[in-house]
C-alpha cells in the first residue's frame, strides 16, 4: 500500500505542487503519480504542461489522439496497414496484397503466379491463380 495523489490507475499528476489530476490516456498505464508505463513499446510520450501527449507511434501503428484521454497507438485491422512513421490512419492493402488479421505487420504479397485485383483484401483466398498457363513475373 502507498499514498498517491490521484486515483490509481485512472489518473496521473505530473507536478503535485501545481497540477491537477489528469485522466490516464488509453495508451498508458498510470499509477496515480507522475509515473506511467507505455502500453505499446517504442511509443513516445512527452509532458506538455500538466498533460502527457502522444508524440509518435512505432511503424505499424496509427496514432489516435482525438482527445487527451483517447491518445494511444492502435493496430491496423485486417486488410489495412500503416507503413509510415507518422501514420494517422490505416490504409487499405493495395491490389496484389492481403492481411488476414489485426497486427502491426504490413500487408503480405500474393505468391508468384497469383493475382489479387482488390484493395483492402483480408484473405489469402483473394490471391487467385493466373490460369490458362499464364504466369506473373513476381510476387504481388
Amino acid at each position: 500500500q502507498r499514498c498517491v495523489q490521484c486515483n490509481d490507475p485512472f489518473e496521473y499528476i505530473l507536478n503535485p505542487d501545481t497540477d491537477t489530476c489528469q485522466a490516464c490516456p488509453a495508451g498508458l498505464t498510470c499509477v496515480g503519480t507522475a509515473e506511467y508505463t507505455v502500453r505499446v513499446a517504442d511509443s513516445i510520450w512527452a509532458a506538455d504542461g500538466a498533460v502527457l501527449r502522444l508524440v509518435s507511434c512505432p511503424v505499424g501503428y496509427r496514432k489516435v489522439n482525438s482527445s487527451d484521454a483517447d491518445q494511444e497507438c492502435a493496430l491496423c485491422g485486417a486488410g489495412t496497414e500503416c507503413t509510415t512513421a507518422e501514420c494517422m490512419s490505416c490504409v487499405d492493402c493495395v491490389a496484389g496484397t492481403y492481411k488476414v488479421a489485426e497486427s502491426s505487420d504490413a500487408c503480405n504479397l500474393c505468391p508468384q503466379n497469383t493475382y489479387n485485383p482488390n484493395q483492402g483484401s483480408s484473405s489469402f483466398a483473394d490471391c487467385r491463380g493466373c490460369g490458362d498457363g499464364a504466369v506473373t513475373n513476381a510476387s504481388g
